[in-house]
């Protein structure tokens, strides 16, 4: 029987962390403990059998810290929030579920129904969100979420300075304070310039964790619409795609 339960401890003796010695941020004192765990502020090693002990991180020794980061690294944080609790790279299903446990938006059609008319559309925030109410739309890559789009509600270029100026006015300050100042920025709202089915931005924030950042606004018959698109592309100040162009701030 001791014969049979070596290997079985000798595994164990393998598995258990080796004791390292952890220095204070001195460098003048030390104790031994093995590794247990660790987190953004503080290390936990084990003494012994029994003992546990928590160690803030800015009390140990920078080279300690350095071997923590090395050898133990945190995990990457979770992808930030695009629009609402919506991430990059979310699945379907995750979009889904958080849309649905929204205070944002809501919609009237059977989730049965997804699957036949898709989520384009659907989806309208409750109430205005920051003066525009309107629709969400989705892009996908390899059936994870890259892009978001809020469009406002249709309206004749008549309502231009009553309605269309105001909201696009509103969403510049509230993206502004958001991300900062925008990598281009159009001072008017000009739908002149605008072609049928294609989206002429304003404006452009460029963020290392939530992509870029188009506002402006879509012509489609007769109709205007502001937008805000979020999406992973890699969006250019003058020229966005064949059928969507920013002024030239120039």
């Amino acid at each position: 029987m001791l014969r049979a339960a070596l290997p079985a401890l000798a595994l164990v003796s393998c598995l258990s962390a080796a004791p390292r010695a952890w220095h204070n941020a001195a460098g003048d004192k030390s104790i031994s403990g093995e590794f247990l765990s660790r987190d953004a502020s503080a290390v936990t090693i084990k003494r012994g059998a029994f003992e546990t002990i928590t160690i803030p991180l800015d009390k140990l020794h920078p080279n300690d810290r350095t071997w923590l980061n090395t050898e133990h690294p945190l995990p990457p944080p979770p992808p930030p929030p695009v629009f609402d609790t919506l991430c990059f790279g979310d699945s379907r299903a995750r979009v889904i579920a958080k849309l649905d446990s929204s205070k944002l938006v809501e919609t009237d059609v059977p989730e049965t129904l997804f699957g036949r008319v898709g989520l384009n559309g659907i989806y309208r925030t409750r109430p205005e969100v920051s003066g525009l109410q309107g629709s969400l739309f989705f892009d996908w890559n390899n059936d994870t979420l890259s892009e978001i789009s809020l469009h406002g509600d249709a309206l004749p270029a008549s309502a231009r300075d009553a309605k269309l100026v105001p909201q696009w006015a509103r969403l510049v300050e509230l993206l502004t304070e958001t991300f900062g100042q925008p990598a281009q920025a159009n001072p008017t709202l000009d739908l002149t310039t605008i072609g049928n089915d294609q989206i002429s931005g304003t404006h452009l924030w460029k963020t290392e964790h939530h992509g870029n950042i188009l506002l402006g606004a879509i012509k489609q018959d007769d109709n205007y619409q502001i937008v805000v698109r979020f999406t992973t592309d890699d969006i250019q100040p003058v020229r966005l795609t064949e059928t969507a162009s920013v002024p030239d701030p120039g």
